[in-house]
């Protein structure tokens, strides 16, 4: 399998994903308050998403990502 992408397809991919997750703003899995989100000026609001995912592509360190060695409760399941 081949698994290199040019950035023209791997930001359509990502522009399909977000419309799967339901999100408008790539902003919202961005970490906004990073220094390297503010040097390279990202919080410009003229910034489309195309421009932001070029952003990630370019610089994942950019992309939010969950604490994932963190134990989350279980929700108590009540029963009607």
């Amino acid at each position: 399998m081949n698994f290199i992408y040019n950035n023209t397809t791997l930001l359509k991919h990502c522009s399909n994903w977000l419309i799967k997750l339901g999100l408008d703003d790539v902003r919202k899995m961005m970490r906004t308050k990073d220094e390297l989100y503010q040097s390279l000026g990202l919080d410009n609001p003229a910034l489309t998403n195309d421009d932001l995912l070029k952003a990630i592509s370019e610089n994942s360190a950019l992309l939010e990502r969950s604490d994932c060695g963190k134990k989350v409760k279980k929700p108590k399941l009540t029963t009607a």
